[in-house]
């Protein structure tokens, strides 16, 4: 089985790669992944949304795509997360925040099954500037209300259905904190906040 890990950045965003993508290529050799960095150029879309295309390509010859976020650090990289994908095409973290129960897409394991829902997603130009970009789309095709306030999924769907919860340990999160986590997310913070915790998480990280 052929596995990748996956991730971009553009702008400003790419010093918080230079702090995050060592770790990330240290943790796909760990555990047989192949590691891939790019640059995107986005156009006529937030950059956020070019994860979309970028994962349709390498989904192409890849068994499963990790997706992982420039502003996750991987904190203990002793274990594998594709181990917990279970049987479902896709996976990612459910955080409990005071809105309802928010998937979050940061740290996303894919398979070949997702693409005609990343295509649908690609889709929903009503969702192209939405605070949430392309997560907006994906959580719309999983059943979940996308406005504020009282986040939540609201019906079930065929991509739901598919979908394996990760442990919260994939995707530590501010606004639904974890003890011991795997990869830490500093999402919410301003942009020097993010460096600074960034680089001290580096720090600490255990990769062995």
């Amino acid at each position: 089985m052929s596995d990748l890990l996956l991730t971009a950045a553009c702008g400003t965003h790419l010093q918080l790669a230079e702090i995050s993508t060592p770790l990330m290529e240290f943790y796909a050799a760990k555990h047989d992944m192949d590691f891939r960095f790019d640059e995107i150029n986005p156009v006529e879309r937030p950059a956020s949304w070019y994860k979309i295309p970028l994962m349709k390509e390498y989904l192409r010859t890849y068994d499963r795509v990790l997706w992982i976020d420039v502003d996750v650090v991987i904190i203990d990289g002793r274990k594998n997360i594709l181990d917990d994908l279970g049987e479902g095409i896709h996976g990612m973290v459910v955080h409990n925040t005071s809105e309802g129960q928010i998937p979050n897409m940061g740290v996303w394991i894919t398979t070949p099954e997702v693409v005609p829902y990343l295509e649908q997603a690609w889709e929903q130009h009503d969702l192209i500037h939405h605070a949430w970009w392309e997560q907006a789309a994906m959580l719309r095709l999983m059943g979940f209300k996308i406005q504020s306030p009282g986040v939540g999924r609201i019906k079930s769907t065929v991509l739901w259905d598919k979908t394996s919860v990760l442990p919260n340990q994939w995707n530590h999160h501010p606004f639904s904190p974890v003890d011991n986590p795997y990869f830490k997310h500093w999402t919410p913070f301003s942009f020097e906040h993010r460096m600074s915790g960034m680089r001290q998480d580096v720090k600490v990280s255990n990769l062995c």
